[in-house]
């Protein structure tokens, strides 16, 4: 972020205590982290927080706005873990992927225009869907340039998975459904079998966007999570 930007929440403090339980962090602290005590202004609507925070540079509008997002965050976390098979995740896990959609959407509302009139969590979503794959891409053992590659090597994994057909079938209906040459297919179907042997086969249903679908958090005692985003940044 721009070094203009300031991030204070005199007045406020975390709703829910943290890291109380001896045995650990607990899905019910993780899934409440952006809680604030007391309630932060009521808007007419989320996009209003965000056009707030861009407007003043105070990113205490973009808590405010995580206050109000949080449940829906935790939901689309949620499912993506579930659709994944990880529906044995843990509050540590949990929160990686969190703070990492999180990141994101800081990195969106640094480019975010209110002029251009797009609601800003549509101009989100699809960062927010490649925060969770990169942080998926980031449990696994495989070696990817980036989370484009990772996206095709899950994508032809999936179409070979679901098609029942031979490797090469399955290579030259990627190709022609992405308009790739047979080579780059063939990488792709390459690693996603060099890849199988440490994870399942994608069973990847479309999400929302049609698309067939790690960083270290630290943590101290007082749970600071102002500071540990704004380090992030």
């Amino acid at each position: 972020m721009d070094t203009a930007w300031s991030w204070e929440l005199p007045g406020y403090c975390a709703k829910y205590s943290f890291l109380t339980d001896p045995k650990g962090l607990t899905m019910r602290e993780v899934e409440r982290i952006f809680q604030l005590d007391p309630e932060p202004p009521v808007l007419e609507n989320m996009n209003d927080y965000i056009i707030e925070a861009v407007r003043s540079c105070e990113l205490r509008w973009f808590s405010f706005f995580l206050y109000h997002y949080e449940n829906r965050l935790n939901g689309r976390i949620r499912r993506f873990l579930l659709r994944e098979g990880l529906d044995r995740y843990d509050p540590e896990r949990f929160l990686d992927y969190k703070m990492g959609c999180v990141l994101a959407i800081l990195d969106c509302l640094r480019e975010y225009d209110p002029a251009q009139g797009a609601d800003f969590l549509t101009y989100a979503h699809h960062f927010i869907g490649n925060a969770l794959l990169t942080c998926r891409m980031q449990e696994e053992a495989g070696s990817f340039e980036n989370v484009d590659e990772y996206k095709a090597v899950r994508g032809i994994a999936w179409l070979y998975n679901q098609s029942g057909q031979s490797e090469q079938a399955a290579i030259q209906k990627y190709a022609q459904k992405h308009s790739c040459s047979g080579e780059t297919a063939a990488k792709f179907l390459a690693l996603a079998n060099q890849n199988r042997s440490r994870v399942p086969f994608y069973q990847t249903v479309q999400d929302e966007d049609s698309e067939e679908t790690g960083e270290d958090v630290s943590r101290d005692e007082h749970w600071d999570y102002t500071e540990i985003l704004w380090n992030g940044i």
